[in-house]
């Protein structure tokens, strides 16, 4: 009997890794959720502190009880549309 298995175990090859290769095409690298995606303004003014507040559970009163104003071009607000609300652009003066 462990002859015959001897027998066996030569004739059989072992099994060998292989590194299985991506079907997917070549894309560039991921970048994490949260990192490099910065709403940013290209228009600052010096001496001003900017920021992007939510208009959920009373922070744009908030902001504009602490003396932060809208940020505006051309008469318009500038906002983001940020999930199922909105980012608007605020401001205030750094001496704040």
């Amino acid at each position: 009997m462990d002859n015959i298995e001897e027998q066996v175990e030569e004739q059989v090859e072992p099994i060998k890794k292989t590194t299985r290769k991506s079907r997917k095409p070549e894309r560039p690298a991921r970048v994490p959720m949260g990192v490099g995606l910065k709403l940013d303004y290209k228009n600052k003014i010096e001496g001003f502190h900017y920021r992007w507040v939510q208009d959920r559970d009373g922070r744009l009163s908030e902001a504009l009880a602490a003396y932060y104003e809208f940020v505006t071009e051309g008469g318009n607000k500038i906002t983001r549309a940020s999930g199922p609300y909105t980012l608007h652009l605020m401001c205030i003066e750094d001496r704040y």
